[in-house]
């Protein structure tokens, strides 16, 4: 009995031990892989700075086929601006969509711009969408494009809600260093009374403890 049990603590021993070693060398795997990967995007983003973007291309696709967010995002660029591809919409929306679903903010703005201004059909509804994603996530170039479409289309509607909302947005944007928002909260305030602006303070105070999310609400 007395040997059963010195063997059982042995194996128990050996187990922990090989679990220990088995979980060290994933670490450093992952170490290995990370390094690999970052190499590869900065190899890309250094020829893409120099001009050099056939390097770009064979750097960053390989990653951003494996779900790599910032090279998905640089090839969305690439295919927006047709740098060293040709300009193709699709291929950089479906980029920035992938990074976007991941959660990149940068990609949520950028594909609510397309659908909002270069994408055929004009989607209103999708471009809104993303802005709204991006801008709870504090990126200020959402919240200023939020502000600017809602000042716009709640004026052209009578919706004082929308405007309101609007220049909420835009006041948001502008306290979080987004200046080019100055414009659209000026524009806001010479249009809403006093009561409105009393009302946007109170909605302004609010998103920040709600830390923009479900400002809209």
């Amino acid at each position: 009995m007395i040997i059963v049990q010195s063997h059982q603590k042995i194996s128990v021993k050996l187990n922990t031990i090989i679990l220990k070693i088995a979980a060290f060398l994933f670490f450093i795997f992952f170490i290995f892989v990370n390094q690999a990967i970052s190499q590869s995007f900065e190899r890309g983003d250094d020829a893409a700075n120099a001009g050099d973007f056939a390097t770009a291309l064979k750097e960053w696709k390989p990653l951003a086929e494996n779900g790599n967010v910032k090279a998905q995002v640089s090839l969305g660029f690439m295919y927006l601006e047709g740098k060293g591809v040709p300009k193709d919409y699709e291929k950089a929306e479906k980029w920035f969509k992938e990074a976007a679903e991941q959660g990149s903010m940068e990609a949520q703005f950028l594909l609510g711009s397309i659908y909002q201004s270069i994408h055929k059909p004009w989607d209103e509804i999708e471009a809104t969408k993303w802005w709204i994603r991006s801008a709870e996530q504090g990126f200020p170039p959402a919240m200023r494009e939020l502000g600017k479409k809602y000042q716009k289309d709640g004026w052209l509607a009578d919706n004082l809600i929308m405007q309101e909302v609007g220049l909420m947005w835009s006041v948001i944007a502008m306290l979080v260093g987004d200046e080019s928002a100055e414009f659209y909260v000026q524009m806001g305030e010479n249009r809403l009374s006093e009561e409105s602006i009393a009302r946007v303070r109170i909605l302004v105070e609010a998103c920040f403890k709600k830390d923009f999310v479900g400002c809209e609400n």
